[in-house]
């Protein structure tokens, strides 16, 4: 997934959490990173998925 930074309150993104199931569960991007892209791992061919993406920044603020 390519990352395209929105708002970020005046602080640099530090870390992305990513959910594979719209929302329901959350992973934490491990190292932290703030590099694009983001490469997920896990999928299954031919799956649909409904991805979101939190970024976090030195503030901890959740700027999605």
């Amino acid at each position: 997934i390519t990352i395209t930074d929105g708002s970020n309150n005046g602080r640099s993104i530090t870390n992305y959490q990513y959910s594979i199931d719209n929302g329901s569960t959350w992973t934490i991007r491990s190292p932290a990173s703030d590099v694009s892209p983001l490469t997920l791992t896990g999928l299954a061919f031919d799956q649909t998925y409904q991805i979101k993406l939190k970024s976090y920044n030195s503030g901890l603020v959740d700027a999605k």
